[in-house]
């Protein structure tokens, strides 16, 4: 093995550190825990709506990461990365990283927009199952499923602690070019930053979920039809079928964007800065610029997978990037 420089060591090291957060996905069983962790903030849901449809923005996970860069970032230099943070009041030795699920009720349907991580991960992780029945949601009552892609952190969910469903009654869409990388004989990843050490176990992890729910799995594209008012858009490059997903009722419409971004600043403020989970770097540079301008000159809705609570907001293009419009608290649930 060749020696690490400096730089290269932090990047093996933030990456290590960040994928075994995400990444520990496994079958075994895990003990069971409060719905909320004790102590913390009580909210866990938060109601809004599209259009008629009812939305509720649910708290899956929150982590903090350190050091930040450059695990995000690695294009830029430390100076770089310290300085965009700074202007928006944050610390650039560390990055919190939230996990928010979508779940819509739409006519007879009640939607998820991803499941956030495995349950019982830790006291602030693998919330999202416990949040949506305190909101008044049996998992059982979910009919449908949309993975944006299969990182664990957004697949985890899907299987129980005990290793059952726990969305049994929930079709599950999932990009087929997406299936295919995950379940294909050997997934690249050798252009992301994750350490090769910790590869083998994304795989594994994605596989694990994909396989609990295989009969349950319909493969779509882009632009399919899958239920009424969902449309499917492709934004490949965080992984091969990355799909942001809009959710209409008349002139309403909202995007969960998904891995888009994984921050509330830094991708927006330098779109081509990327992350180490990244598959293809600049694919996913690109992706973010042509679906976020889509977004910003449509004046759409947005839910944020990794944006703070409650998640819900707009982009607008500003200088040379674009700025993160967090939609203010309605009190109303509407």
């Amino acid at each position: 093995m060749t020696a690490l420089n400096r730089r290269e060591a932090l990047v093996v090291g933030g990456a290590a550190a960040a994928t075994a957060a995400l990444a520990s996905l496994a079958p075994a069983a895990r003990a069971a825990r409060p719905a909320a962790p004790v102590g913390g903030q009580p909210a866990g849901f938060y109601r809004f709506k599209i259009g008629s449809h009812e939305a509720l923005a649910l708290c899956d996970a929150w982590n903090t990461m350190s050091p930040a860069h450059p695990l995000f970032a690695p294009e830029a230099t430390p100076e770089q990365f310290a300085e965009v943070m700074g202007e928006h009041f944050l610390p650039a030795d560390r990055v919190t990283l939230y996990v928010n699920v979508l779940c819509v009720r739409m006519g007879g349907e009640v939607v998820l927009i991803d499941t956030g991580n495995a349950p019982g991960r830790g006291p602030t992780s693998g919330l999202t199952a416990a949040h949506l029945a305190a909101a008044g949601v049996p998992p059982d009552e979910v009919t449908a499923i949309f993975i944006s892609h299969a990182h664990p952190d957004h697949v985890g969910g899907l299987v129980s602690a005990d290793g059952g469903l726990v969305y049994p009654n929930a079709r599950c869409f999932i990009n087929r070019v997406e299936h295919e990388f995950w379940t294909g004989a050997s997934p690249d990843l050798s252009r992301s930053g994750v350490p090769e050490g910790r590869r083998a176990g994304m795989v594994a992890a994605a596989q694990a979920s994909l396989e609990a729910v295989r009969e349950k799995l319909e493969p779509v594209r882009g632009g399919d039809t899958t239920l009424p008012g969902v449309e499917l858009v492709e934004t490949f490059g965080h992984t091969p079928g990355h799909t942001s997903i809009i959710l209409s009722d008349g002139d309403q419409r909202l995007a969960a964007m998904g891995d888009l971004a994984h921050n509330h600043v830094v991708m927006f403020a330098r779109p081509d800065w990327t992350i180490a989970f990244d598959t293809d770097p600049r694919a996913a540079a690109q992706a973010r610029k042509t679906m976020f301008r889509r977004l910003a000159d449509e004046r759409l809705r947005v839910f944020g997978y990794h944006v703070p609570w409650p998640a819900v907001g707009h982009i607008a293009a500003h200088a040379e990037g674009f700025v993160w419009v967090p939609q203010p608290w309605d009190w109303s649930g509407g």
